[in-house]
């Protein structure tokens, strides 16, 4: 163990030195590296690359930290959740940081501040201050003493924590800035200009399910966004929209804008569920995000699709390489920041006709790396920091200290099909010539240059162009035509616009031409009327040999009454295996450590019935063709379908496909859902004890030395017997009332471990905070806002009962506000001893693995 033991003593070793003491009986290959002053703490990143912690910052001093800038003068300024602004000075290479200085001169401490930037002899700070103001702000240094001295409110929007306001960055053209936010973040309370047309809404055939759980139940279209503003914070100009929480925007080294949007990890298992994802972002962009079971399938032809699907994670920063120290291959590259699974991936991308192909590489990641942000500052390194919901923070550097080339590399000539995108793309405003050159290309065979053309055309009077879409006979021109037409249309024009699109000879499209003319036909329904023409236009097409053509059969011909749809919905939904959705790569990929993330686990073993959910929440609509053996397969199907694990959402949502099919029934039908009797729970195990009432301190001295020897069965009893099944999930398995514990591991140490059971209340994500509800006549109700109509909210008060809810009428609503307790009751652990306490923190750590090193 003598090379080991050396490797400790150093201050940072390259993945390359260590190989040779790695081969000695210890798996994987892992950078080492502590000083005088930190911790032991191990990361992996690429041959020739060194890592290094140059800060560990003070949580109670400094907070914890989520943003980073760099100026000019070599400084960085750091963002703290709840303590302010932060600067220090770049260290030299093998150094630390030792001095930290607030960056104010005088008394300002904006919060939540999840985006900064130095430019135009500034600094900008995107804040999320709810109890303050909330928006972009601009301090200056006016005196030149290095502390920034005034500090002014630019643009105000509304503050929406987590999914809120995020970052700024520069643009392309050296004159402008580019801001973002999440779709609890609100718009510039003026847009002065917009490439995308004001014209977004909903878009839903049928009526959608909400999140089972409540989460953003009334948070509507446009979703995230992004813009370009002036550095005086003038003339904002909307570039796209649609977004569910894209954390962070880069331009790569053609001006082409990218991110990294969240997926709703409650929906894993349910046909709407999109991955987190590498977008690339257009003028004029349309992203598909709406809330719960509405959101856009990627093939909707009025919204655009993901460059990659990266599969669960949490994403944060996002960067590109171009002014990094890296080999060529790296200053190319996209890199974008995973929080829950503790990695930063390079996303080398390719052109590919107007857009881009993407593969992933992990360049570095770590156990715990929480990694929120990252930038490349002026020495050429990498500055990435951990941090967020008040664990501990610290920054890391990573730098190139090898022999590869490192030269900037050539900026690669567009494609033709990119240039031409580029061109429809400078008439995404009002200009005489736009109809005439983007009408051709509505039938552009790169769905990108289709895109582009069909927003120039609608930044045009409709008066100049409804005609054309009714003497069109290119049925793909006909189709977007349609598309736009609906968007922009008068309803008079509904009928005569359903009877051409109805004219297209549906039998002779490819796929993805019928899945354009069933969307068009579906908005233009939406947008202007129904028609019961679609239903005996579609009827003799259903089934189509496409499972995706027949979701979008089944929901055209149910909202048209069909009865005949009925029948084969059924059959579909019982006959149909799409098990392959849920066996890719993307959605069973390990983490770095070797465990299944999230529900990931639990869905290798038995994949929920994907399509087959579609058609089950496309039937609950159907008043129209039922027989006893139809509704008696229905009701079976929902029955098991709740045996299937996913998301956290997904048997809420099971739920409520069958209560919504139910409501419909007379009583003699409802025999058939009928739920048979269960097993008896078994009872939960209970510790050996002796407990005590463990604090913070004596767990952090416990767990000061790796765990090691630990009990896996053990540490998954007292699981159970401390209750953490009931409202949170692991493995894809539990309630879904707290957040998801699988990738704890990769997120948290120990300490920050203790105090989250120990203290709950202390730090209360946004996604999961219960309210006060007071009432007219002096009652409070406390709980959680799971889905709400014009009339009612719908309350969930107990955690161990959450499918229990209070029926709140809104009109005997006071007022209404964040609770500043948690729902989960504190110090559960109190009943374990020693071993057992640790066996429980193993265990929770362990991503499920029990193989992992606390138990060898």
């Amino acid at each position: 163990m003598k090379p080991i033991a050396h490797l400790f003593t150093t201050h940072l070793v390259s993945r390359t030195s260590i190989r040779n003491s790695l081969k000695k009986g210890i798996s994987g290959s892992c950078v080492f590296f502590a000083s005088s002053v930190l911790s032991v703490a191990q990361i992996t990143v690429p041959e020739g690359f060194v890592a290094e912690k140059i800060y560990d910052v003070p949580n109670k001093e400094q907070g914890s930290w989520i943003s980073l800038a760099a100026d000019h003068k070599g400084h960085i300024y750091a963002g703290s959740e709840k303590h302010g602004l932060y600067r220090f000075k770049i260290p030299a290479p093998a150094t630390i940081v030792t001095d930290v200085q607030p960056a104010f001169g005088f008394k300002a401490k904006p919060l939540g501040v999840q985006g900064m930037l130095w430019a135009f002899n500034s600094l900008y700070v995107m804040s999320n201050d709810r109890k303050g103001q909330s928006g972009l702000f601009r301090a200056t240094d006016g005196n030149g003493d290095g502390k920034l001295d005034a500090m002014r409110h630019i643009i105000a929007m509304r503050g929406g924590g987590g999914h809120g306001l995020h970052a700024i960055i520069p643009s392309p053209d050296g004159k402008t800035l580019t801001i973002n936010a999440g779709n609890m973040g609100g718009l510039p309370e003026t847009i002065d200009d917009s490439r995308v047309p004001l014209v977004w809404d909903e878009d839903l055939l049928l009526p959608r399910l909400p999140d089972a759980n409540g989460h953003a139940s009334t948070v509507m279209a446009p979703g995230g966004w992004i813009a370009r503003i002036n550095p005086d914070g003038s003339n904002s100009e909307l570039i796209a929209t649609g977004f569910r929480n894209e954390y962070d925007v880069t331009y790569d080294r053609q001006g082409e804008l990218f991110t990294f949007d969240a997926d709703m990890e409650y929906d894993m298992g349910t046909p709407w569920y999109r991955p987190t994802r590498v977008c690339h972002v257009v003028s004029g962009g349309e992203y598909g995000w709406r809330n719960g079971s509405g959101k856009w399938p990627a093939y909707f032809p009025d919204s655009l699709p993901a460059t990659l699907d990266i599969g669960p994670s949490s994403p944060t920063g996002v960067l590109h390489g171009t002014d990094a120290r890296f080999p060529t291959r790296y200053r190319q590259a996209m890199f974008i920041c995973d929080w829950s699974y503790g990695q930063i991936y390079a996303i080398h991308l390719t052109p590919k006709g107007a857009s881009y192909t993407a593969e992933p590489e992990v360049f570095c990641s770590g156990r715990p790396f929480a990694v929120v942000d990252a930038i490349i500052a002026p020495d050429g390194a990498m500055y990435a920091v951990t941090g967020g919901r008040n664990i501990q923070s610290a920054v890391w550097r990573i730098r190139y200290a090898g022999t590869a080339e490192t030269a900037p590399p050539d900026i690669p000539a567009p494609t033709s099909e990119a240039k031409l995108r580029r061109q429809l793309e400078t008439l995404h405003r009002p200009n005489e010539g736009a109809i005439a050159n983007a009408w051709p290309h509505l039938s552009h065979p790169d769905r990108f240059v289709r895109f582009a053309a069909r927003i120039a055309i609608e930044h045009q009077p409709v008066s100049q162009w409804q005609t054309k879409v009714f003497s069109e006979t290119d049925p793909q021109r006909v189709i977007l035509g349609a598309i736009a037409l609906a968007r922009h249309g008068d309803q008079s024009l509904g009928d005569k616009l359903i009877s051409k699109l109805c004219s297209i000879d549906f039998a002779k499209l490819e796929t993805a031409t019928k899945l354009d003319l069933l969307r068009a036909l579906s908005l233009g329904q939406v947008r202007l009327g129904r028609n019961a023409r679609v239903g005996q236009y579609l009827k003799p097409h259903f089934p189509d040999a496409d499972d995706m053509v027949n979701r979008e059969l089944a929901r055209l011909l149910i909202a048209a009454g069909e009865p005949s749809a009925v029948p084969t919905a059924v059959k579909l939904m019982t006959t149909l295996r799409d098990e392959h959705e849920f066996r890719s790569e993307e959605m069973l990929k390990k983490d770095q450590h070797g465990n299944y993330g999230k529900a990931v686990l639990a869905m290798k073993k038995t994949p929920p019935p994907t399509s087959q959910m579609h058609y089950a929440m496309m039937l609950r609509n159907a008043k129209s063709g039922w027989t006893g053996e139809l509704r008696s397969q229905y009701g079976a199907w929902l029955t098991n379908a709740q045996k299937q694990v996913g998301g956290r959402s997904y048997v809420g949502f099971i739920k409520r496909i069958r209560r919504d099919a139910i409501a419909a029934l007379a009583p003699a039908e409802k025999v058939a859902f009928a739920y048979k009797p269960g097993e008896k729970p078994s009872a939960l195990p209970q510790p050996k004890g002796p407990g005590r009432n463990w604090t913070i301190h004596e767990i952090e001295a416990l767990t000061k030395a790796p765990l090691t020897g630990r009990s896996f069965a053990n540490g998954e009893k007292m699981y159970a017997a401390t209750l953490c099944a009931s409202c949170h999930q692991f493995k894809g398995e539990g309630g879904a009332i707290g957040p998801d514990l699988t990738q704890l591991g990769t997120r948290f140490g120990y300490k920050d471990i203790a105090e989250a059971i120990i203290e709950p209340s202390k730090v209360i994500s946004d996604q999961y905070d219960s309210k006060f509800l007071n009432l007219k006549n002096g009652d409070v109700i406390i709980g959680r806002i799971m889905q709400e109509d014009k009339k009612f909210y719908m309350v969930s008060s107990n955690p161990f009962l959450p499918d229990l809810l209070d029926k709140i009428a809104k009109n005997s609503v006071a007022s209404i506000k964040s609770s500043p307790v948690s729902l989960m009751p504190p110090a559960l652990i109190n009943s374990l001893n020693k071993d057992e306490l640790l066996d429980l923190l193993a265990y929770l750590t362990s991503g499920g693995n029990p193989t992992g090193p606390a138990f060898k």
